[in-house]
């Protein structure tokens, strides 16, 4: 899965950056921009033309925000390691998505690899 689709997904799944609560989410209008330093999401409330800006990199270490994707995605718990341990998977997909970065991988590649 993508980014953006990612995002949207959490959106669904009822995540919002705290700076945009409450708010409707009908009226929510989002784009990706990339910046010197990294992609950002920028938010926008057509309701109040309030923006707010997020850096990519913020939003995907939010545990919110995996657990909205989660929920929108269907996610539950899975068994990790030889010793019976459930973990809810939400928290399993963000530290692979982590543990790639930190391998070399590329934000965009580790989510993907993460979600899939």
């Amino acid at each position: 899965m993508n980014i953006k689709t990612g995002i949207e997904k959490a959106i669904e799944g009822g995540w919002l950056p705290e700076e945009l609560l409450p708010i409707n989410k009908d009226s929510l209008i989002f784009e990706m921009r990339k910046h010197r330093v990294g992609w950002y999401l920028v938010l926008t409330d057509s309701s109040t033309k309030g923006l707010i800006k997020n850096s990519i990199a913020g939003i995907l270490l939010d545990p919110k925000f995996w657990q909205a994707l989660g929920k929108s995605e269907g996610w539950s718990h899975v068994e990790i390691g030889e010793i019976s341990n459930y973990e809810e998977e939400w928290k399993h997909k963000q530290i692979l998505m982590i543990l790639d970065i930190q391998g070399g991988k590329t934000i965009e590649e580790a989510f993907d690899l993460a979600t899939q």
